[in-house]
C-alpha cells in the first residue's frame, strides 16, 4: 500500500473534526464535569459492576473500610 499524504489544510481539518468528535463524546457521557483523574478512575466501571447483597448497614460499613473478614463469617 502507498502512503497517503495530506496537505496542511487537510491535516488541520482532520484534527479539528477529531477534537469536535471527542468533545461530543465526552459531553454525551455525562462525566464532563469531572476532573480527568476522576474520569479515569471511573473507567474501571465502564462494563458495569457486580452487585452483592449486604445484609445490614453494619456490614456495609465493614465493606466500606475494606475489611474482608466478614465474608468468611457469613459463608455457609
Amino acid at each position: 500500500m502507498g502512503i497517503i499524504r495530506f496537505s496542511d489544510d487537510d491535516a488541520a481539518r482532520i484534527k479539528r473534526r477529531v477534537k469536535r468528535i471527542l468533545e461530543c463524546r465526552k459531553a454525551a457521557s455525562g462525566l464532563e464535569h469531572l476532573k480527568r483523574d476522576d474520569r479515569e478512575r471511573l473507567e474501571v466501571l465502564e462494563d458495569g459492576a457486580r452487585l452483592i447483597f449486604v445484609p445490614s448497614e453494619h456490614h456495609c460499613d465493614i465493606v466500606e473500610t475494606g475489611n474482608e473478614s466478614w465474608r468468611f463469617k457469613t459463608r455457609e
